[in-house]
């Protein structure tokens, strides 16, 4: 991502992608240990009737992965292609977005022009079209807009290429 946006944004990127890389290696590596080491069989326990209600709705909840996983791990190799098209579908569209988070309004330059106190509506709009001139003689401006009045304030804004 180029521009200030992207510079903003730089630091935090790289921040989250360190903290992603951690916890995956966190996830394979330290959580079976630990989860192989403190979590014991409650097989031999008495449990009262809302902790068996509990493991009746957990139960009944993973029975549709599980028949879902067995149909996964008996058809892999088309799982495997279908993920690998999914993604090359996904990272085409993703490098054709523009890569901006503020694209609406990038570009774009406003400014207030403020005259003496004395001076007349017709003597302030030469004044704005002589600032319009300036403005329009530069290549990078595709286009310009500007108003004089409304307040004690005049307004002229443009588009860059």
């Amino acid at each position: 991502m180029g521009g200030i946006v992207g510079k903003l944004f730089r630091e935090f990127a790289v921040t989250l992608s360190v903290a992603i890389a951690v916890s995956l290696c966190v996830s394979l590596t330290t959580t079976p240990m630990m989860c192989a080491k403190f979590l014991r069989s409650q097989k031999d326990k008495k449990h009262g009737r809302l902790y068996l209600a509990g493991e009746r709705c957990f139960n009944e909840a993973r029975i549709p992965n599980t028949s879902g996983l067995r149909w996964v791990l008996r058809h892999q190799r088309s799982c495997s292609r279908s993920r690998a098209r999914r993604f090359a579908s996904a990272s085409t569209c993703i490098s054709s977005f523009q890569r901006d988070f503020s694209a609406a309004g990038y570009g774009r330059i406003a400014g207030n022009i403020i005259g003496a106190q004395d001076l007349s509506y017709p003597a302030m709009q030469e004044k704005l079209k002589q600032y319009t001139d300036i403005v329009m003689s530069d290549p990078a401006v595709a286009d310009m807009s500007s108003n004089t009045g409304g307040g004690r304030k005049t307004r002229a804004e443009c588009r860059l290429i």
